[in-house]
């Protein structure tokens, strides 16, 4: 086994039961005690070049923010939710071709919006159009000998060019080509950065198009 470690440094978010029986909190579909034990992953992480130690990569584990459709499906108004790091009391339901708005939706004070996705669970939505996501904590990984490296790349009118720039770089490589893409604009997080382990080591690490600031 080489990795280094993958201790949860801290889990930003105790559950419901924890800390009020009367607050509907999200689970997350990543469990930071499990989820690398597969053979083969890939998951959402974000990091910065600073964050490529000793031939590993510091992640930060993000679980995205849902709810079973039975505990949705329960909800009335006075309710209490959490939902975009804000505990929400309830005051008005609405139904939108399946999915939920709570208080008129993200786009108002105090308001959620609840996206049925495929899988049966409710996510919240963010503003941007993103599904929310909580800081579950962070994790080293030994980087594989050779990183396979994909990232969108800009056509002659400035618009993400169709076919991504692929490149195959050694850890050491591998921080300075990361401080480069980050001098040109570029950022690495839970969004738009996915990242690949096999048997616990990373080799490979896919940038999609970097979402404004």
């Amino acid at each position: 086994m080489r990795k280094i470690f993958a201790l949860v440094l801290s889990l930003l978010m105790l559950t419901a039961s924890a800390l009020a029986e009367d607050v509907l909190y999200p689970q997350y579909d990543l469990d930071v005690e499990t989820f690398d034990q597969e053979e083969k992953v890939t998951f959402n992480a974000g990091f910065t070049s600073g964050d490529v130690l000793e031939g590993g990569l510091v992640l930060n584990l993000y679980g995205r923010d849902r709810y079973t459709v039975e505990e949705v499906q329960a909800l009335q108004v006075g309710d209490k939710i959490f939902a975009n790091n804000e505990e929400i009391t309830i005051e008005t339901l609405t139904d939108e071709e399946g999915d939920l708005l709570i208080n008129g939706g993200f786009g108002y004070v105090s308001g959620a919006t609840l996206w049925l996705m495929p899988d049966n669970w409710y996510y919240s939505a963010q503003y941007d159009g993103n599904v929310s996501a909580t800081l579950r904590g962070q994790a080293m990984y030994l980087l594989a000998d050779q990183v396979t490296l994909s990232h969108f790349v800009w056509d002659e009118e400035g618009n993400p060019a169709e076919d991504p720039c692929v490149v195959t770089l050694t850890p050491e490589e591998l921080a300075i080509y990361l401080q480069e893409l980050e001098d040109s604009g570029f950022y690495f997080s839970f969004i738009n950065t996915y990242v690949t382990l096999e048997n616990q080591v990373i080799t490979e690490i896919d940038v999609l198009w970097t979402p404004a600031a």
